[in-house]
């Protein structure tokens, strides 16, 4: 009976070892099975973390550039304004240059006004002057050329008078020359009849 237990003990643990053996071959190959899937695991999980960190590195990166970017923007705003300011500054200051031009052009174009109006008074004063010593003189020169003329006209009568009393004592000169001619002409002959 002790025999048949130390047998039947002996099977027992002999299954007992080739169920243990069994179980620590199938325990063995979930374990094997389970490093490697614990390695797969691992190795995507490290992969991930390595996408991950990638990603953060490149989120950064980004941000870092849209700060820049935003702050290059700021500045440039920033001038903007600035330059805004300036220009607003220069247009007020323009146009109260411009208003400092204006007056003192309407303050010239006045005074040139004023005293282009004397000149003129002056100008029209010198020529109404000048017309009426004109007049005057053209008056003078009608009444001396009335005179001239009248002086002409006389003096032409007085030639006419004197070509015509020439002309009559040319003639009265002419017959006493011819008198005196045929006189000598005779005395000459009478002179020589009586000598003959």
């Amino acid at each position: 009976m002790i025999f048949i237990n130390f047998r039947f003990r002996i099977k027992i643990i002999c299954f007992i070892h080739h169920r243990l053996r069994n179980n620590n071959e199938i325990v063995c190959k979930e374990k094997d099975h389970l490093q490697t899937e614990l390695n797969r695991v691992h190795l995507d999980h490290h992969d991930q973390v390595e996408a991950l960190e990638k990603r953060i590195e490149d989120l950064q990166l980004e941000n870092e550039a849209d700060k820049e970017s935003l702050e290059n923007k700021i500045d440039e705003l920033l001038l903007k304004n600035a330059d805004n300011v300036l220009v607003y500054d220069n247009v007020e200051e323009l146009k109260l240059n411009h208003e400092k031009e204006r007056e003192s052009l309407r303050k010239e174009l006045k005074d040139f006004q004023v005293k282009h109006k004397k000149e003129k008074e002056n100008f029209e004063k010198t020529i109404k002057e000048m017309k009426e010593e004109h007049n005057k003189k053209k008056d003078s020169l009608v009444s001396n050329n009335q005179e001239l003329m009248e002086k002409s006209l006389m003096q032409e009568q007085e030639l006419i008078a004197c070509k015509e009393k020439l002309q009559t004592h040319d003639s009265a000169a002419k017959r006493a020359l011819a008198s005196l001619q045929k006189e000598l002409i005779l005395r000459v002959d009478q002179v020589l009849l009586d000598r003959c």
